[in-house]
């Protein structure tokens, strides 16, 4: 059984951390102006209601319920679709041929066999043979999965005499990095293009390109022109 409290005063602090007033997020979401304090009290919404409020925050369900610790939904590179969970989505990579025609290491994010939509059909998407390894998304989250990605880059002081595997290619482990770490990169990336071409980041520093509040304004900016 979910805590109701526990629901309502996250999506009132992440709704905060967005800078969204919760007024005007149940305007969004189709819902009452009491939604949220009535939710607090003990009313549930439906899940069609919970799932707008997460779309409009850019969270997943499972973070609003308590079922994940990681606020992120991602992508598929497959299908396109939202991977609304780390445990519902997989890393897979490969060994590129050469360096110049796909780099030593590509990654994707998919979805995993066995996962049942809405209408109780399978679907997945890590069907491409080519990338023989694999793991799930859930990994790669939180701080485990921050010391599991940095592992791969560099082995560290505790292995400083034994082999280490390098990363020839690190921009593509750096994209999977930003991908899975950065508050707003996942969705920000989209419109990148779009943004350099508008002049978006003339002047400004790499630094600056990247932070939360600048991938935020990037979708606020260009989401509704696409």
């Amino acid at each position: 059984m979910y805590n109701l409290t526990d629901i309502a005063n996250k999506i009132k602090s992440v709704a905060k951390a967005r800078g969204i007033a919760i007024k005007d997020l149940l305007l969004e979401c189709d819902l009452g102006i009491n939604a949220i304090s009535e939710l607090s009290k003990g009313k549930q919404l439906s899940s069609i209601s919970l799932a707008k409020i997460a779309d409009h925050l850019k969270v997943s369900v499972d973070y609003l319920l308590g079922r994940t610790d990681t606020p992120s939904q991602w992508f598929c590179d497959v299908c396109g679709r939202v991977i609304e969970s780390p445990n519902k989505g997989y890393v897979v990579w490969k060994y590129g041929n050469s360096y110049e025609s796909e780099g030593y290491f590509k990654y994707k994010i998919l979805h995993p066999r066995g996962l049942l939509d809405e209408y109780g059909e399978r679907y997945g998407c890590d069907n491409d043979s080519s990338y023989c390894y694999s793991a799930s998304l859930v990994d790669f989250v939180g701080d485990r999965g921050l010391a599991a990605l940095l592992y791969i880059l560099d082995s560290g002081l505790s292995y400083e005499f034994e082999y280490r595997e390098r990363i020839n290619n690190v921009g593509d482990f750096l994209e999977l990095f930003r991908r899975i770490h950065m508050p707003y990169y996942e969705e920000a990336r989209f419109y990148f293009k779009e943004a350099y071409m508008d002049g978006y980041f003339e002047g400004a520093s790499q630094i600056w390109s990247y932070l939360p509040s600048t991938l935020k304004n990037i979708i606020e900016k260009y989401k509704n022109n696409n």
